[in-house]
């Protein structure tokens, strides 16, 4: 009988070398797509925590008159908590921080703006 040399196909080895390299290029693409999953949602969570904290400095500067004096700490809308400061600032201005907490207390958003 004779050898036939060029058999076509593909070797045991070359099988498991190719989907090594297939797995490794999926798992770079999860991970890539698993970071940007993160980052879009944490950029979601900041762009909330901001839209609250310009309502509560908006309501500040709408307040006629503003009663400085009460301004506590006030928790608020899950999973967000937020925080008022106020400080004299120039020209007999109120200097009032919005701090927004989001991600258990991890993150944070402030806003600061000067009332009368």
């Amino acid at each position: 009988m004779k050898d036939n040399l060029n058999e076509k196909g593909l070797t045991l080895i070359e099988v498991i070398i190719s989907l090594a390299i297939i797995s490794i290029v999926v798992i770079s693409f999860l991970t890539m797509f698993t970071s940007g999953f993160d980052t879009v949602f944490s950029m979601g969570r900041r762009t909330e925590a901001t839209r609250i904290a310009q309502q509560f400095l908006d309501e500040h500067y709408a307040a006629e008159p503003l009663d400085i004096n009460n301004l506590p700490n006030v928790p608020s809308i899950s999973p967000y908590m937020v925080q008022r400061d106020r400080q004299n600032g120039p020209d007999g201005l109120n200097q009032i921080t919005i701090t927004v907490l989001y991600r258990n207390g991890s993150r944070s958003v402030t806003l600061t703006g000067l009332v009368p």
